[in-house]
């Protein structure tokens, strides 16, 4: 799965939160347009992770239709790779980041899984 771009984002109780951009579906390269262009999402770049998200069975306009009412495109876009990972997790396909996680006090994973 390496290499993946990787956005640190501090949470309030100081901890990190990782968030794995969508080029694990685009062979292992990164996306070469960004989603948001100063906090707006951008529309070649939505349409770029679009096009990817097709080749996972889903519709170009299910992913163009006019998102809820407090949502953005790229909202819709988050939740559809979302859902092909949580596929990817069902059926044994999904990979974790990094490949030699830790656990926490409790036990749990550190580790993303795309």
């Amino acid at each position: 799965i390496l290499p993946k771009t990787v956005n640190h984002k501090s949470t309030p109780n100081g901890t990190q939160r990782l968030k794995l951009s969508a080029q694990c579906f685009n062979g292992q390269e990164p996306i070469a347009v960004p989603k948001k262009v100063k906090g707006t999402s951008y529309a070649p770049g939505l349409d770029a992770r679009r096009d990817l998200l097709v080749q996972f069975g889903y519709s170009a306009s299910f992913l163009d239709q006019k998102p809820p009412k407090g949502a953005a495109r790229d909202d819709l876009m988050d939740a559809a790779v979302n859902a092909v990972i949580a596929e990817r997790l069902l059926h044994g396909q999904a990979e974790p980041f990094p490949v030699d996680y830790k656990r926490d006090e409790r036990g749990l994973r550190m580790a993303i899984w795309a």
